[in-house]
C-alpha cells in the first residue's frame, strides 16, 4: 500500500513520509493485519470531521519503530518531533489510521502524534515551542483542506475521544494530558479561543472553559509539584471543600472530574462565584470568580450559533452512545457483513438537562467494513450507511453521541 510517499503538508513545513506498517501478523490469516485501513476519504463518503492530538509516551524513534510494527495494531497519520518540530507522515489522510481507540472517530479523523509525555515527573513541562508551532501549521493546513472547524469541538485530544462501549471506557487514553497548553495552541492556529464575556452566566447560557495557563491556575495534580494546568475541577456543590464529582481523584489520568480549556457546556446554575454546568448527566460546579475560569458565550459573535440538545419532550431519560453505528437494516444489501450491535453506554441524559451539539445537524450513522489485507473478502471495504442519525455532543470530558430521534434541538 502507500503508493505515493509524498507527504501531505503545508508549504514550508519540513516533512517526510515514512510508511506505517501495512502487513500481516499471521501469514496464514488474511484478517490479521495492521496498522490502518486503505480507504478513499473523503471521496468515499467518510468525511473528515476531527483532528486528534496525541502524545507518544516515548521518544520519536521509539514511536516511529512502533508504528512500523503491525503487531502494535496502532498508528497515527502524522508524528511531530519535539526537538525541531520535524513532521513525519505515516499514513495517507485518505486512509483510516488506527489511533483513537474508537472506530467512529477513526473513520472521521486525522490523528497527529507528538513526541512527549503527558505527565513527566522530572520537569515542569515537556512540549516544546517548536512542536507546538509545527503541529499548528499542520492542523491549519488539514482544517482548511477538509473543512474542519478550528475549535475545541473538532480539534480534540485523545482524551476527548469517547469509549465506544461501556467496557472500553476504562482503557481510553488521556493524552496529551493536563498541561498541553490549548489556549496557546489555538493562538498558533490563528483561531484564539473566544474571550466571550466575564458577565456571570445564566442557566441556559453556554460557557467556554478558559482558565489562565499560568500560576493563577495550578490545581493540585497527584505526583507532581504545582504548575499551570489546562482544566478546572468539578465538584458536587458550590464550595471549595465539596467532593469532586464521580468520587474522583486528583490523578492526572482521572479525567472524570475535569473540564478542559476550550470545551463548551450548557450552564445549569450560577451561585455567587460558582458556575454549574450539565456534565456527565449531572449538575457539576466549578469556581468561576469574575469569569476567570469560564467565559460566557453571550456577547455578539461569541462562539457563533449554538445548537443545544435536550431530551425529547415526554422522555424521562435518553441513552448516550459511544459510537454512531448503523441500524441492522442498513446491512441488508451486504450479506457478508454481520451487523454491529447498537448498544448505548450506561450513562443517560435526564429530562431537564441540556448539552452542546458539536455539529449543527445530525450525522448519518456509518461503519466501514474492512476484512482482509487485500480487500478481497466478500463485501470487503464497504461503507455501510444507516438511516439513523446522531448528534455528537460534549457530554463530559469526552465527546459522545445522541440519536437525533431522542432529542429536541434548539439553536441559540
Amino acid at each position: 500500500m502507500q503508493a505515493s510517499q509524498t507527504p501531505e503538508c503545508p508549504p514550508g513545513l519540513g516533512c517526510d513520509f515514512i510508511p506505517a506498517a501495512y502487513a500481516l501478523t499471521d501469514p496464514d490469516d488474511p484478517t490479521s493485519y495492521g496498522n490502518y485501513n486503505p480507504a478513499h476519504r473523503p471521496d468515499d463518503g467518510q468525511q473528515i470531521r476531527y483532528l486528534v492530538i496525541h502524545d507518544t509516551e516515548s521518544d520519536y524513534a521509539g514511536a516511529l519503530a512502533a508504528f512500523q510494527d503491525p503487531r502494535e495494531q496502532a498508528t497515527a497519520h502524522y508524528l511531530v518531533r519535539a526537538g525541531d518540530g520535524h513532521v513525519t507522515q505515516l499514513v495517507h489522510t485518505s486512509d483510516i489510521a488506527w489511533h483513537a481507540g474508537n472506530k467512529t472517530v477513526n473513520m472521521h479523523s486525522v490523528g497527529i502524534e507528538h513526541e512527549g509525555f503527558a505527565l513527566p515527573t522530572d520537569r515542569p513541562t515537556w512540549y516544546s515551542e517548536q512542536l507546538y508551532q509545527s503541529s499548528a501549521a499542520l492542523v491549519r493546513y488539514l482544517a482548511d483542506r477538509f473543512g474542519v472547524p478550528l475549535d475545541r469541538q473538532h480539534v480534540i485530544g485523545h482524551d476527548d475521544v469517547p469509549g465506544p462501549t461501556q467496557d472500553a471506557i476504562a482503557d481510553m487514553h488521556w493524552d496529551p494530558g493536563t498541561f498541553w497548553d490549548w489556549a496557546h495552541y489555538f493562538d498558533l492556529l490563528h483561531a484564539p479561543l473566544d474571550a466571550g464575556s466575564d458577565t456571570p452566566p445564566r442557566p441556559g447560557d453556554t460557557v467556554t472553559i478558559a482558565p489562565p495557563f499560568d500560576t493563577a491556575n495550578e490545581p493540585p495534580v497527584s505526583g507532581v509539584s504545582a504548575r499551570p494546568e489546562n482544566f478546572v475541577y468539578l465538584r458536587t456543590r458550590p464550595a471549595p471543600d465539596a467532593p469532586l464529582i464521580n468520587s474522583a481523584t486528583t490523578r492526572a489520568d482521572d479525567w472524570s472530574d475535569k473540564a478542559s480549556t476550550g470545551a463548551r457546556y450548557v450552564v445549569a446554575d450560577q451561585q455567587g462565584d460558582w458556575t454549574a454546568i450539565w456534565y456527565d448527566g449531572q449538575r457539576c460546579w466549578f469556581a468561576n470568580p469574575n469569569g476567570r475560569a469560564a467565559h460566557t458565550d453571550r456577547r455578539t459573535g461569541a462562539a457563533g450559533p449554538t445548537t443545544v440538545l435536550a431530551p425529547h419532550p415526554g422522555a424521562a431519560t435518553i441513552p448516550v452512545y459511544g459510537r454512531a453505528y448503523p441500524e441492522a437494516a442498513a446491512y441488508t444489501p451486504y450479506p457478508a457483513i454481520k451487523p454491529l450491535p447498537v448498544v448505548a453506554l450506561r450513562a443517560t441524559v435526564p429530562a431537564g438537562q441540556a448539552y452542546l451539539a458539536v455539529a449543527a445537524t445530525p450525522e448519518q450513522a456509518d461503519y466501514f467494513y474492512d476484512q482482509n489485507i487485500n480487500g478481497d473478502a466478500p463485501d470487503d471495504r464497504t461503507l455501510v450507511v444507516g438511516h439513523d442519525t446522531y448528534y455528537p455532543i460534549r457530554f463530559n470530558h469526552r465527546l459522545a453521541f445522541l440519536k437525533a430521534t431522542d432529542v429536541q434541538a434548539t439553536t441559540q
